[in-house]
């Protein structure tokens, strides 16, 4: 850190990309950094740090309505699919209008939901999620999401969601009812 502040301090960095550049290091390495993250796991044995980071996955899994219900197996194996972001601030995740191909959760941070007005209609936190409705079906995204902070997201790909569907019969069954659903609301 205190090499990367000689560096900006040489180089005349401006003020404000100064500090978009601290904050972010601030936060990867308090909350994102894969080294810190190996660091801290690093002496448990495999087995038990592999159920650990599922657990954590899990937990995510677990938010979706749609998903709790469904098997361990089923659910390890969305676990095995997400892929871990980060994002900056005042970065947008979802733009309306984009054909949607992937959902989002938030492991650590905020984000803004707007709407064709880029006025905020909600903030989703640690714990949230959204975009599930572009596994299900091919959507143009109705609302914008910009986060405020920086974020930890994990994203679901389609592809992967749907090789995940073909592989699991109660996932199939478990979106064809939320489908339905959606559809007499």
């Amino acid at each position: 850190m205190s090499q990367l502040v000689a560096f900006m301090s040489h180089h005349d960095v401006p003020k404000k990309l100064y500090d978009e550049v601290i904050g972010f290091y601030v936060h990867f390495l308090t909350v994102s950094s894969d080294d810190f993250h190996a660091g801290v796991l690093k002496d448990l044995p495999a087995p038990l740090r592999q159920q650990l980071e599922l657990y954590v996955s899990l937990k995510l899994i677990n938010m979706v309505p749609f998903f709790k219900p469904l098997s361990r197996e089923c659910k390890e194996a969305l676990c095995k699919v997400l892929d871990p972001i980060v994002v900056g601030p005042d970065q947008y995740v979802i733009k309306e209008g984009d054909i949607g191909n992937e959902m989002y959760f938030v492991g650590h941070g905020v984000v803004e939901v707007l709407n064709s007005k880029r006025e905020k209609v909600a903030e989703l936190h640690e714990g949230t999620f959204f975009g599930e409705i572009a596994l299900m079906e091919e959507v143009t995204r109705t609302a914008s999401i910009k986060s405020m902070s920086y974020c930890n997201l994990y994203k679901l790909g389609k592809e992967d969601f749907l090789n995940i569907l073909h592989a699991f019969d109660e996932l199939a069954k478990k979106i064809k009812e939320v489908k339905a659903a959606r559809n007499k609301k």
